[in-house]
Formats: C-alpha cells, sequence, structure tokens
C-alpha cells in the first residue's frame, strides 16, 4: 500500500493505509509497540529518537500528555530523516503523509499514530512474532547418523558410499589434521556425513535440510566449509607416482612383460555434465550437444588415481587436456610412459594403439579372432593394460552417480566434485574398502536423469604442436615394443 498508494485529484488516497491499520495484524503491532518500555532517547539519532517511547500502554491510550510525547517522538524520528526527503526543504513527514496536500495537524497526527508507529514497530522487531525455524534439531541429525553407523552396515554402504569403519578413519583424519572442527550444533561426523550423502544422492540443500534437520544456513555454511577442504585432501590423497620398479600385475603375466615393464598406468578422458549460465554454456557443449566438463584422468594398476585436471570445457579434446595437464605439473619420469585411447597423440611418454587395426577387446571375441600382425597384438594387449583406466572410472561412477547428472551448485564447486568423488575413491581403497557391492546395489540416483555423454575422443585431432613433434619418436618406441611381441608370440604359436 505504501509502495503503490493510489493517486486521486493530485493527492495519495490514504483510505486503504487507515483499513490496513485497522486489520488484526496491525492492531497487535500498534499495541506491542505502544506496550513497549522507555529507552534513553537522543534528537541527533534516528534509531534513539524511535526507541524513545513511553514504559506502558495506559500511559498512552488513556492521557493526552502520553499521545502529545509519542508523537513528538515520531516527528523527531521522521526530522532526522529530512536528508532521505527527494525534495530539499521538504519535511519526510510532509512529503511521505501527503506530498503537498494540506492536512491539518490532527490529520497528521492520527497517521502517525494509525499507520507510522505499527509500522516502524514491524520493521524493528517484526511485530512481536517469532520466527519459526523449519529445522532445528541437532539432536535428530547427530541420532541419524548414529544409526546409520551403527546399525547394518548396507545402511552406511547406501548412505555415505562407504563401510562405517572408513567413514570414521576418514573423520578422525579430517578432525586430527585440523581441517574440520566440532562447532557449536554439528560435529565433524555430521559434516563429512551431510557432505558425502550430497555426492551420493546429488541432494540438494532442500533435501539436506529435510533428511538431517538442519536449517538451511547451518547445511550451506558446513557443506561450504568441506568443499574448501578439498584442495588440501586432494593435494595429500591424489598423488602422481614414485614408482621405479615394474608393478607385479605387469611382471607376474607373460602377456605383459617385459614389453609393458616401463608402463606406470593409464589415463582417459571422461565427461561430467555441468550446469552453466546460458550466456556461457557454447564452450562446454560437447559433440553429442550436452553440457559437460571433459575430466583427465590418470590411474595405476592398484585403480588408484594420480591425477585430476577438472574444469575444462566439454569441447576441448582430451589432448588439450592432457597438454593444459603437463604444463600445470602432470610429470612422466625419463624412460616411463603411460597407456592412452586413440584419442591422444602416440609419444614416448603417451603410447597410443595403431589406428586403423582392431583395438577394441569385443572386436577379438567375435569368433575367437587370433591377432593377425604385430599391430593387432600390440593393441589387443594394449586394450586389456589399458581396461584398468575404464574400470576405474566404472567404479568411481557407480560409487558416485553425481558425475552422471547435472547439479546446481556454483561453478566452481561444480569443478570441484569430480575432484572429491576421486579423493574419497582414493581413500576407500587405501583403507581396504570393498566395491564388489556396487555390482548388486542399484544407483542412489534415478538413470533417468543421467545425462547423455561423451566417454573421451576416439581419434585424435593433431591439435597440439608440441605433442605433434613427438609423434615420430613415439612411434619407433611401440613399433620396437610390438615387433618384439610379435616375434616372440609366433615362436611360441609355431
Amino acid at each position: 500500500l505504501i509502495f503503490n498508494p493510489e493517486r486521486k485529484s493530485g493527492r495519495y488516497k490514504l483510505s486503504r493505509v487507515h483499513a490496513a491499520a485497522r486489520d488484526s495484524s496491525c492492531t497487535a503491532a500498534a499495541a506491542a509497540f505502544f506496550s513497549k518500555p522507555s529507552t534513553a532517547s537522543s534528537s541527533s539519532s534516528c534509531a534513539a529518537a524511535a526507541a524513545a517511547e513511553p514504559s506502558t500502554a495506559s500511559s498512552l491510550s488513556s492521557c493526552a500528555t502520553g499521545r502529545r510525547y509519542l508523537l513528538r517522538v515520531v516527528h523527531r524520528l521522521l526530522a532526522g530523516c529530512r536528508r532521505l526527503s527527494p525534495h530539499p526543504g521538504v519535511t519526510p513527514a510532509a512529503y511521505l503523509l501527503d506530498q503537498g496536500s494540506k492536512k491539518s495537524k490532527d490529520e497528521e497526527d492520527e497517521e502517525i499514530i494509525m499507520f507510522w508507529l505499527p509500522a516502524l514497530y514491524l520493521l524493528t522487531s517484526n511485530g512481536g512474532i517469532e520466527k519459526r525455524v523449519r529445522h532445528t534439531s541437532s539432536q535428530y541429525s547427530e541420532e541419524k547418523l548414529r544409526n546409520i553407523l551403527e546399525g547394518h552396515e548396507k545402511n552406511c554402504l547406501v548412505a555415505f558410499r562407504m563401510e562405517p569403519n572408513i567413514f570414521r578413519a576418514i573423520v578422525t583424519y579430517l578432525r586430527t589434521e585440523h581441517l574440520l572442527r566440532d562447532t557449536r550444533g554439528i560435529t565433524v561426523e555430521e559434516k563429512l556425513g551431510h557432505f558425502l550423502y550430497m555426492i551420493s544422492h546429488n541432494a540438494s540443500y532442500e533435501d539436506l535440510q529435510h533428511e538431517f534437520h538442519h536449517s538451511g544456513e547451518t547445511i550451506h555454511r558446513h557443506i561450504k566449509a568441506v568443499f574448501k577442504v578439498i584442495p588440501s585432501l586432494t593435494y595429500r590423497f591424489i598423488k602422481q607416482t614414485t614408482r621405479v620398479e615394474t608393478h607385479w600385475k605387469i611382471s607376474t603375466d607373460q602377456l605383459f612383460f617385459p614389453y609393458f615393464q616401463n608402463c606406470l598406468g593409464a589415463i582417459d578422458g571422461t565427461h561430467v555434465p555441468i550446469t552453466i549460465s546460458q550466456d556461457l554454456q557454447a564452450p562446454y557443449r560437447n559433440r553429442k550437444g550436452t553440457l559437460s566438463q571433459n575430466v583427465m584422468l590418470v590411474c595405476d594398476f592398484d585403480l588408484n588415481f594420480l591425477f585430476i585436471p577438472s574444469g575444462w570445457e566439454g569441447s576441448a579434446t582430451d589432448a588439450r587436456v592432457l597438454r593444459s595437464a603437463m604444463l600445470k605439473g602432470f610429470n612422466v619420469p625419463q624412460g616411463k610412459y603411460y597407456l592412452v585411447d586413440g584419442g591422444y597423440a602416440n609419444t614416448p611418454s603417451f603410447l597410443a594403439p595403431y589406428r586403423g587395426v582392431r583395438y577394441h577387446l569385443k572386436e577379438f571375441g567375435r569368433g575367437q579372432q587370433r591377432p593377425r600382425n604385430y599391430k593387432e597384438l600390440f593393441n589387443h594387449r594394449h586394450a586389456i593394460l589399458r581396461n584398468h583406466i575404464e574400470r576405474a572410472i566404472g567404479v568411481l561412477k557407480k560409487r558416485f552417480p553425481i558425475l552422471k547428472v547435472g547439479t546446481h551448485h556454483r561453478i566452481k564447486n561444480q569443478v570441484k566434485i569430480p575432484v572429491a568423488t576421486v579423493v574419497f575413491h582414493n581413500l576407500i581403497r587405501m583403507l581396504n574398502g570393498d566395491e564388489g557391492w556396487l555390482n548388486h546395489q542399484g544407483s542412489n540416483i534415478s538413470p533417468e536423469q543421467f545425462i547423455d555423454v561423451p566417454e573421451g575422443d576416439d581419434e585424435y585431432s593433431n591439435d597440439v604442436m608440441s605433442l605433434n613433434s613427438q609423434v615420430d619418436d613415439g612411434n619407433a618406441v611401440r613399433d620396437m615394443i610390438a615387433l618384439n611381441m610379435w616375434n616372440d608370440y609366433s615362436h611360441n604359436s609355431s
């Protein structure tokens, strides 16, 4: 009513204001205002002037002296706000109440009593009506968490995607290293539990409020606190290998040894859906037309992730992401290499399969067709060994299906989510967590929400000049391995 007054004959019509003043809420506000205890006043302070009220309702309602005193307080308040008047020289009282109309002093006083005092009271004290908080039970949250951790193990696997003992071990680490701490009304266990529940179920803040009975402000604050420690956890638990010796999975298998004795692991790119404002969508649109970030993952043969640069746009090629990672600290020791697919350049540090030759395992399974030449033999064994990265990514996305859907977090947190899932994946493996149950447990997120994204590049686009210059050397390394492999294979087959 105040900001949308009716104009009639050049004057603001205030009849609706008077009607509102008679409303029960305004009446209650006025009564509460009149009954507030008096405080010290100051003619130079608007707030002090507003606070200088008589002590009892009776002193105002029953005597003219109290009424005059109250009016003087409000007039001092309005006079103190003169600088806010849109017309110099016109008092706010005159401007707001009548906009230049000719009113008697009694009429102005009546309007002050009927409307301005209740309005001021409502603005400064919510009219004495207490705000109802929807979710305030910290005891409920603690009890729920206790039931999950102390109940059947499956409850914890479903809620947090890890066993109870692993959850407790992570909590102990976070608390001991002072990465998270107990605060008033919420423990480290709850903070971690809320975060894990969020990334395990793609739960919104509203879902978390409903599930754990904490206020929205509390949920936001402590989810933010966990996001803040992700970089520190990344530094501690996603580390590049310093391995010198050959991994036992290679050294004990004649299919791979000695041919791949210098192999450290495998690399692949995977797309994670992203939600972003329309004006920023273009570079994130991938070749399938959906929105995603291109995430490069590096793993060893124990299925531990060693490196993860995230945040690249969905339109970026795998090779460009790799080149960026190399500039930001991803290092391959001299003489060692990782296995990559056809989306990367073949170099001495990143060994790719032969192009235009059978590669995928299913292609060799048809009719039990054996490799017919050194290129097919190399590709077949390369595919078997590189399958570790595909398995690792498969386990990661089964455990945390949030990586298959779009979320509504801030963009900087959407970039951190894949990193967070990799951190917890490595911690679970470090603490001997099981992953077999994932094959029998349905996803916490409906498959209908999954977004169709590319699984990586099948062809190298020749778009990274610094890698192109190393292709000849990479081809020489690959040919040497493939020919040695073929000679041994042919000899053993004859």
